[in-house]
């Protein structure tokens, strides 16, 4: 059961560095021409109450007890994440030793 909840906090933690990208996000946002920013903000924002409403259901599915069902919505959002991280660094790895 400890390695569970270890998956479930590493899933925790790349959740809210994607929370943290779509508030950095929100500020490039601010600097677009007025008729773009309403609508960019829009779905900006709504990625972001979408992302801590799936963080708060698996918290509090993690406090009822249910730490597997928990850790499953823990990584919806996450393994979206770590597929592009890694594609990245694939790509970077190959570029460096062409």
């Amino acid at each position: 059961m400890k390695a569970m909840q270890y998956i479930f906090y590493i899933g925790a933690c790349l959740d809210f560095v994607g929370l943290l990208v779509v508030v950095f996000s929100m500020k490039d946002i601010l600097n677009l021409p007025a008729e773009a920013t309403g609508i960019a903000l829009l779905y900006i924002g709504g990625i972001f109450l979408l992302l801590a409403a799936i963080a708060g259901l698996a918290f509090w599915l993690k406090n009822k007890g249910k730490l597997l069902l928990a850790s499953l919505v823990i990584w919806i959002p996450a393994v979206p994440f770590v597929l592009v991280a890694g594609f990245a660094l694939l790509f970077i790895i190959h570029d460096i030793f062409k």
